[in-house]
């Protein structure tokens, strides 16, 4: 847990991303917005992960494309 602090660390962060079944962790800093580019390419790989394993599962696809 993170008590009196505003920062959390790489172990801290990854325990808890294992913890909730995260798809992967990436640091972000809210200050000087460094890692933002490589979050939202793990968000986008993330969704396309999961799009890929509904349709080869042959549930219900989504109707949404990723580019």
């Amino acid at each position: 847990q993170v008590l009196d602090s505003s920062a959390v660390s790489p172990k801290q962060g990854k325990e808890v991303a294992s913890t909730v079944g995260a798809y992967s962790y990436v640091e972000v800093s809210s200050l000087s917005a460094d890692g933002v580019d490589d979050l939202i390419t793990e968000i986008v790989e993330a969704a396309k992960a999961n799009w890929e394993i509904k349709c080869a599962q042959k549930k219900k696809c989504p109707s949404c494309v990723i580019v």
